[in-house]
């Protein structure tokens, strides 16, 4: 069940990038954006690690907190 919830999340997201991708370049660069905006070069590794910390570290803290919340009051 988790595998087509997965699925539905990377297919939506597909799906939104297909749409979006091609109009992007027109105006994306046309906002006005704060002084402390990050450069492009930036985004896609910070991105991506977020999201890596998200799908790989969430369910371990999860395990953790199930695994180890009682030794600590023993």
């Amino acid at each position: 069940m988790l595998a087509l919830f997965i699925a539905v999340c990377f297919v939506a997201a597909g799906a939104g990038a297909g749409f979006t991708s091609s109009s992007v370049s027109n105006w994306y660069p046309t906002l006005r954006k704060p002084s402390w905006n990050p450069p492009a070069w930036i985004f896609g590794p910070v991105c991506g690690e977020f999201s890596f910390s998200g799908i790989f570290c969430g369910p371990r803290s999860r395990f953790w907190r199930t695994r180890f919340q009682n030794t600590a009051t023993d």
